[in-house]
């Protein structure tokens, strides 16, 4: 009974791992359908960058992280950035779920953060966390194009 209460609390959550996870196979299948490749054959310091940014930008957009995490890894598999420059996609993908998790209301992580402190996920992602996002994406920006220039 205590297992299943415990399961029951993490629905929504589960729920947002099984949907993005469908939703980033689906966009990436249509995007190397359909989409121009020329964007992500771009081989630049700043398509590491380009990644985080993009990845932090939509969950600034209350969208969960995962789903961009998933669809840019997708897409990206047989990039220049992929091939040559694994490590900066790598931290790219880390950071930019990482910093996401920071800023997104709908992140499982802020979710969970939310129900314990008795805080609206709102507040605590555009609040609790501005300062330090303010700080970390330009500094974690710069790591990853140093990286992507070391490798």
């Amino acid at each position: 009974a205590v297992l299943a209460t415990r399961l029951s609390d993490l629905r929504n959550e589960m729920f947002i791992f099984a949907g993005s996870t469908v939703i980033g196979a689906l966009a990436a299948l249509l995007f190397t359908l359909y989409g121009p490749q020329s964007i992500i054959a771009v081989d630049s310091p700043l398509m590491p960058v380009a990644v985080l940014l993009c990845i932090w930008g939509l969950s600034v957009a209350s969208t969960p992280p995962s789903i961009p995490v998933i669809l840019i890894a997708q897409l990206m598999a047989t990039s220049p950035l992929a091939q040559d420059h694994a490590l900066s996609l790598a931290m790219a993908l880390s950071a930019g779920w990482s910093l996401g998790m920071m800023v997104s209301p709908v992140s499982a992580t802020l979710l969970l953060s939310a129900r314990i402190a008795e805080e609206p996920a709102r507040r605590i992602a555009w609040e609790w966390n501005r300062g330090y996002t303010a700080i970390a994406v330009p500094l974690t920006a710069a790591a990853l194009a140093l990286t992507y220039l070391l490798e």
